[in-house]
């Protein structure tokens, strides 16, 4: 793979050699994009043979100092490429950018840029607040206002029925927490939180209810958490096990202000309140826009791409900034620190590399489960999912591959910077040594 790089790299520059140096006319064009489009595919060719070999479980066993060697060989080769597509697309070479009418969309977005000003104001101020405002942030927030207003109000109207004479606030607090927790939650969670709600403060109900001892109140909650715990065990029943537990718990010993030896009205009516409250976040989130696995599933990968697509410039940035610096009299090391304070101190916001790619990573590792939840949903009147899972997953794989090069070159990116400060720091202690040595001698030369 390294050999096929190397060749169809030196086949791309002998293409675009003779008109960017010698003359200017008899250009084959189509030439110069076969070759380009080679070295594509052999970039291609490189990071699969390289995942391979890396996922070798015979090449673990390799050292450190092996491993520096050859990461700086390949560093060095996708660096000799990298130099040589550069130079040519620098020269304009007609052929040799992929990118069609790069040009036209550049002066039409700096025609954008001029009219639409006042949107890069405006957004630049949200951000610097901390409010991006979006689409879905807006209906949840609908959402969230609406099923705390219903709440309230059917709270209000049957006060006297449901006995909640002074915890009327107990409804809309419980909407309002269960739509601030419950983001991103699917038909199916929805469901699952509603029906373990039910279960769980129904049995603390009976529990507080039948039994007036506080020890056997603890040991009946205490067997019911441990049982749940177990059916946590389960990946398909894990979020209902977990609320039903905190129900009973939350029930149990929040139910009564006057102790478990005093009246039952305020379990209840906790009870009541804490069921209705999650009953209408549930009914009305599921009915205004409802939350299906199919649009979380795509709206995830999008995020994964976004994300991807984020990490994969900040480390090829950070690398061409190491390899390539922008002032060609200063030396590497100092004009990379240099641009790196410069972007340091510009920014507002840091962007951290190492937690959008655990983050990403995260996301990919739950996206097999997401999907299989989408895939049985039903279909009414939606195309069947089973096309559109696959390709997802094909997209997760290939993301999970990139992720682990971006990985990859950010370590040999660090581990190159720092061997090339120390190797700064003993070129510049020899240097002072020297000179410490040639005025000693020069003074013992004087007197």
């Amino acid at each position: 793979a390294i050999c096929l790089l190397i060749d169809t790299t030196f086949n791309f520059l002998e293409a675009t050699l003779p008109y960017t140096i010698h003359y200017t006319s008899h250009t084959n064009t189509e030439k110069i994009i076969s070759c380009r489009l080679k070295v594509e595919a052999a970039l291609e060719n490189f990071f699969e043979t390289y995942a391979q070999v890396r996922e070798d479980p015979n090449n673990l066993n390799m050292s450190n100092t092996d491993s520096i060697s050859l990461n700086t060989f390949l560093l060095l080769v996708l660096r000799l490429v990298h130099v040589t597509i550069t130079a040519a697309e620098t020269s304009e070479t007609p052929g040799t950018c992929l990118d069609i009418g790069f040009e036209q969309t550049k002066e039409s977005s700096s025609m954008k840029t001029e009219i639409f000003k006042w949107k890069d104001i405006f957004f630049g101020v949200a951000t610097y607040i901390g409010l991006r405002p979006s689409v879905g942030k807006f209906l949840r927030a609908t959402k969230t206002s609406l099923s705390v207003l219903v709440s309230a109000i059917v709270a209000l109207t049957f006060r006297e029925r449901l006995q909640a004479q002074s915890w009327v606030y107990w409804a809309p607090m419980t909407t309002a927490l269960v739509s601030d927790s419950s983001e991103g939650g699917t038909i199916r969670l929805s469901f699952q939180r509603l029906v373990a709600v039910l279960l769980g403060s129904t049995y603390a109900y009976i529990i507080v209810l039948v039994s007036h001892s506080r020890l056997a109140i603890g040991i009946c909650i205490s067997l019911f958490v441990a049982f749940m715990g177990y059916i946590k065990t389960d990946a398909q029943k894990e979020y209902f096990a977990v609320v039903c537990g905190q129900s009973a718990s939350i029930i149990t010993f929040l139910s009564n202000q006057e102790g478990f030896e005093g009246p039952n009205k305020a379990v209840l009516a906790r009870t009541s309140l804490t069921f209705l409250g999650i009953f209408i976040h549930v009914f009305i989130s599921n009915l205004l826009v409802p939350i299906s696995a199919r649009k979380l599933a795509k709206k995830r990968v999008i995020t994964m791409i976004n994300n991807v697509s984020v990490a994969l410039k900040s480390a090829c940035d950070d690398f061409c900034l190491f390899i390539g610096p922008s002032r060609p009299h200063l030396l590497p090391t100092t004009s990379a620190l240099l641009i790196g304070q410069q972007t340091t101190s510009s920014d507002k916001i840091p962007f951290n590399l190492m937690n959008t790619l655990a983050a990403t990573e995260k996301i990919a590792d739950a996206l097999p489960a997401l999907l299989e939840e989408a895939l049985n949903e039903p279909n009414f009147w939606k195309s069947p999912f089973i096309e559109v899972k696959d390709r997802y997953d094909d997209i997760s794989k290939t993301l999970y591959r990139i992720i682990r090069n971006i990985r990859f070159v950010h370590r040999c990116t660090t581990i190159l910077k720092a061997e090339t400060k120390l190797h700064f720091a003993l070129e510049a202690r020899q240097v002072f040594s020297r000179l410490h040595v040639t005025l000693e001698s020069y003074s013992t030369h004087v007197y």
